[in-house]
């Protein structure tokens, strides 16, 4: 019989992937000055936030700022007072994040890298689990292939296709998702499904509470484009997640789903490797996570360092 593998990926995968050319936590405002970015001016009022608020300027010390502390702190932020000023900022800082990743992407030729020698040896019931916003191995798993044809059974890659018909709105045009399915026994999914944790660059969603596609994930082969709700007409935003302690779960349901479905596939693991990822002080949903492997028939557990 077939092991049960799930592979828990962070930013060293893409990191190693890219032979350093993505960013690590400390180097999303340095990446963004070699792409030719201007910070001061169409960053204006992130590059304010990280000198009046983080102490450290976003130009001059670039390579000091820990974007996922500065997330963390923008979102403690707005807890405390959602005002327009910081909801600007926080858009700016996602857009930043956004165009960092793709303008990297575009550099990182698919044909080659640790990604692709990854999916190669992927088996049809491996699940994988992964705390990176960027698409780097989306790409590899034929995303596109999968977001353009997910009424069709036969995508190249079981588990993006997975995804997209199980998890996301578009899956929701489907004859299998039209209506509520009944009860199961087990949380499990027929075959292994690609679970990204916080958000992704090209995940799109609409935060109008009176709309039908309400919180709903639109997977978009081009996150670099601007998109609109068919439904409402207004602008749909990225749905990136911080590593805070609080998922915000009642604002991102498709969210929850997915820490869910993680938690249960770990359950049933029989290996479980994990490549790149070191635990975030503020997350203490990722330790909950790992934990739920002890709970699981585990034979082996893999380290990949890069």
């Amino acid at each position: 019989m077939t092991p049960k593998r799930i592979f828990i990926l962070g930013a060293g995968s893409s990191i190693s992937h890219s032979k350093g050319v993505f960013p690590g936590i400390t180097q999303f405002f340095a990446k963004a000055k070699t792409l030719g970015f201007d910070l001061e001016g169409d960053y204006g009022p992130l590059t304010n936030y990280t000198r009046t608020v983080i102490g450290k300027d976003s130009i001059t010390q670039n390579d000091q700022i820990n974007i996922e502390e500065l997330f963390t702190n923008l979102e403690i932020d707005l807890e405390q007072n959602p005002s327009p000023s910081l909801m600007e900022t926080r858009e700016l800082l996602l857009k930043l994040i956004r165009n960092v990743l793709v303008g990297l992407g575009d550099r990182i030729p698919r044909e080659e890298g640790d990604y692709k020698k990854f999916t190669e040896r992927l088996g049809t019931e491996d699940t994988i689990v992964t705390f990176n916003w960027d698409i780097l191995l989306d790409r590899q798993l034929d995303s596109k292939m999968s977001i353009d044809s997910y009424k069709k059974e036969d995508s190249p890659h079981r588990q993006y296709n997975n995804f997209i018909r199980e998890i996301s709105a578009k899956g929701e045009l489907t004859w299998m998702r039209t209506t509520p399915r009944e009860p199961v026994e087990k949380c499990n999914f027929e075959g292994g499904i690609f679970l990204k944790l916080h958000g992704s660059i090209d995940w799109f969603y609409c935060l109008n509470k009176g709309c039908r596609a309400y919180q709903k994930v639109f997977p978009m082969t081009d996150p670099s484009k601007d998109y609109f709700c068919s439904e409402c007409y207004r602008s749909l935003h990225w749905l990136i997640v911080p590593p805070t302690l609080n998922k915000q779960f009642d604002k991102y349901s498709t969210v929850q789903v997915i820490w869910q479905s993680a938690g249960n596939e770990i359950k049933t693991a029989d290996e479980l490797i994990v490549w790149g990822y070191s635990l975030p002080p503020t997350d203490f949903y990722a330790s909950w996570l790992l934990r739920q492997a002890r709970v699981s028939p585990l034979k082996k557990l893999i380290i990949i360092n890069p």
